[in-house]
């Protein structure tokens, strides 16, 4: 198994595509930027620590415009990740949105000297309320473009997450991601909360842990902070 798939599905997997989030699009002429932490600690191998940034803006109805990042330190490696962009886009007001993301070219620090292709990742999300039942879905496939003369298996990552909300500010959910990347699989439990504080501020975490994987297996703690100007 390539060095790369290993990492990829060992720690890879606390939380789905930053840039490729499981929420529909922003409203138009709102701005979010949402800020977080990754932890992850594997049974084999360094802990891992992200700090992910976002930002998001409504540019018309139904659809956004996306930036993401991370910056990654794994053992005496530290460096940012290759970053990506994305637009999304509502089909109407059935909960449906179609969305492509573009993992960029380039990473820096000792990120800098591993694989740097470009990706693309087309994909669908699901965003729709039941009363207090909550259903949120993302299923992306990304291809991988050659670098240096070598390229990856394409990712194939679907996350399922289907919440109950206690009250208007409090929800609670049970995540599930898979992803597969050539022979390589992993799938990811991830239990966790969201809490509205007001309009404008909002916090989610969760304990992501791998419950099947073909690599390294690890336990997590994922929190974000989201705020909408």
């Amino acid at each position: 198994m390539r060095i790369q798939t290993v990492a990829l599905l060992s720690l890879g997997l606390v939380s789905a595509g930053f840039c490729l989030d499981e929420y529909m699009p922003m409203v138009k002429g709102k701005t979010e930027i949402d800020v977080g932490v990754n932890f992850a600690s594997p049974e084999v191998g360094d802990a891992a620590t992200k700090v992910p940034l976002q930002v998001k803006y409504g540019l018309m109805k139904n659809l956004d415009l996306e930036l993401g990042a991370q910056y990654s330190t794994v053992d005496k490696a530290s460096g940012l990740e290759q970053p990506a962009i994305a637009a999304k886009y509502a089909i109407g007001d059935n909960g449906i949105g179609v969305l492509v993301n573009l993992v960029l070219p380039f990473a820096s620090g000792d990120l800098s000297n591993g694989y740097k292709g470009m990706g693309i990742a087309p994909g669908v999300v699901y965003g729709k309320n039941y009363d207090k039942i909550q259903a949120v879905a993302l299923a992306t496939f990304q291809i991988n473009m050659e670098d240096k003369g070598f390229t990856p298996d394409n990712i194939l990552t679907v996350y399922l997450k289907p919440g109950y909300m206690v009250n208007d500010k409090l929800a609670g959910y049970l995540g599930v991601n898979y992803m597969s990347q050539g022979s390589a699989n992993a799938t990811t439990v991830q239990p966790g909360l969201t809490y509205t504080i007001s309009d404008m501020l909002a916090v989610e975490a969760n304990i992501p842990y791998v419950v099947s994987t073909t690599g390294t297996k690890y336990w997590g703690v994922w929190a974000s902070l989201y705020v909408t100007l």
